[in-house]
Order: structure tokens, then C-alpha cells, then sequence
């Protein structure tokens, strides 16, 4: 599975909340700085995302992991939208023929707020072809999400994207203080949906 979702980050202050937490449990992430060392979430399937810096200002690299299945490599904006999608095979190179971009045809928001939305037309570049569609998003109000015992003021988002006849929905917890999106859900508008649970967020370093 990979989610299809392609640059300042909105200025928000960021709570941690550890309380109750033994003195050996692992520290929560604390904000956009600890990407340098990789931000994992863990989901309750096994699955994995792996959040670092992108190669372009402005983007990240999430490399997402499927519980015992095939491993994709993201680049986002704002750790939101998709510009990049390519499978990585298990000897961690590119599998051939599998990458594509997602070019945008209108300018996407200099940063995701509270209660936004958007809707600008793309099109597609790779393996896959070129598609033409369109990509919309609507931010709710900000809210505490909870992964594990962390607790961060987030977005709850929806992401749809229109290709012809064909739609497809993700549902993203955004971390605006962390700089990502943690997937929670995708599948069709009106159809099969998968939802994902992340049950733990921490520093790569503390695998």
C-alpha cells in the first residue's frame, strides 16, 4: 500500500505530554529538528513509516513499510503531499519501472491550517502512465491526537484525489509542530477503506 498524497510549516506551539511515563520509556519526539535523526511510527499491524529529511528544501522522505509485505519510498510536501512514489525492493535499491511524480498544476498552500481547504489540478509523470485529476483536501479544526503516550495539538485531514471515474480517499492525522502525516486511513470515498492504528511514535535512534 502506498499512500498517494503529493512549504513552510504552519506555526503552531507544540505539547508533549509524557505524564506517567517510567523514567526508561522511550521520549517522544519533540518537533520539526528531530527529523534529522528519523521519526518512526509503528502501527498496530507492524507496519512502519519512517519519516527523515527530503533532498529539495521543503520536502521529507517517508519510507513505508508494510508488515511483512513491500516497502515504498515517499516525498512530501509539508509531510502532506505527495511529489514522489517509488517501491523499494528488499535489497533497499529502486525496484525498476516503479516510480512516478505527482506534478501539481496550481500552487499548493503555503502551509496547513486549521480548518482549510484546497483543490488544484494534477497529473502524473512515471511507470504508471500519465493521469490527469484532480487533488482537494479539507483540514478540520485543530484537536489533540494521541499516538501511543504521545500527545500532539494536530489536524485531522482528508485527502481525496479524482482520476476520471476513479476517486481515492486518505485520512491524515497531520503533526504540524513534527512536520508530517501520519496515515490513519485510505481507500474509496464510498467503498473498502483501510484503517491503520499507530500505536508508538519515537526517535529512530531508539529501536
Amino acid at each position: 500500500m502506498s499512500r498517494c498524497q503529493p512549504l513552510t510549516f504552519a506555526p503552531v506551539t507544540l505539547a508533549v505530554v509524557l505524564a506517567g511515563l517510567p523514567a526508561a520509556a522511550q521520549t517522544c519526539p519533540t518537533d520539526v529538528g528531530d527529523l534529522a535523526q528519523g521519526i518512526v511510527v509503528t502501527y498496530e499491524d507492524g507496519a512502519t513509516s519512517t519519516f527523515g529529511p527530503g533532498e529539495q528544501p521543503g520536502t521529507l522522505s517517508e519510507i513505508y513499510r508494510e508488515a511483512g509485505g513491500v516497502t515504498y519510498r515517499n516525498v512530501l510536501g509539508q509531510g502532506l503531499h505527495l511529489l514522489n512514489l517509488s517501491e523499494i525492493g528488499p535489497d533497499g535499491q529502486y525496484v525498476p519501472d516503479t516510480g512516478f511524480a505527482y506534478v501539481y498544476d496550481a500552487p499548493l498552500p503555503a502551509a496547513v491550517e486549521p480548518l482549510q481547504g484546497w483543490s488544484v489540478p494534477y497529473h502524473t509523470q512515471g511507470a504508471g502512465g500519465e493521469w490527469v485529476g484532480t487533488y482537494s483536501g479539507n483540514a478540520g479544526p485543530e484537536v489533540e491526537i494521541v499516538i501511543g503516550d504521545c500527545r500532539y495539538p494536530g489536524l485531522e485531514v482528508t485527502l481525496m484525489q479524482k482520476d476520471g471515474d476513479f476517486s481515492s480517499m486518505f485520512q491524515i492525522d497531520y503533526l504540524p509542530g513534527l512536520g508530517i502525516g501520519v496515515l490513519r486511513a485510505w481507500g474509496e470515498p464510498f467503498g473498502e477503506v483501510t484503517r491503520l492504528t499507530p500505536v508508538s511514535i519515537m526517535l529512530k535512534e531508539q529501536l
